[in-house]
């Protein structure tokens, strides 16, 4: 079982980097468990809506793996 993803606020990638390097689908999890559905407002996603981009964000980090890069060091060239 997976631990609980740290509360990463509002910023994409806040302050802890080490996590985004050493499990970026763990801190994905924490950035999205704080991000409200609607602009200007606080309510969550629905948990439907956050498994499908948690999903969608693990797919894009497995392809960055693929291809020798990972989510703090993609560019556009490794996006093909």
């Amino acid at each position: 079982m997976r631990k609980r993803p740290p509360a990463l606020g509002a910023d994409l990638f806040g302050k802890d980097l080490a996590l985004w390097a050493s499990d970026p689908e763990m801190a994905f999890d924490g950035w999205i468990a704080g991000q409200p559905a609607r602009s200007g407002g606080d309510a969550p996603f629905l948990p439907s809506t956050a498994g499908v981009y948690r999903a969608m964000f693990r797919k894009f980090a497995a392809f960055l793996r693929r291809e020798g890069a990972s989510v703090l060091s993609a560019t556009p060239e490794a996006l093909g």
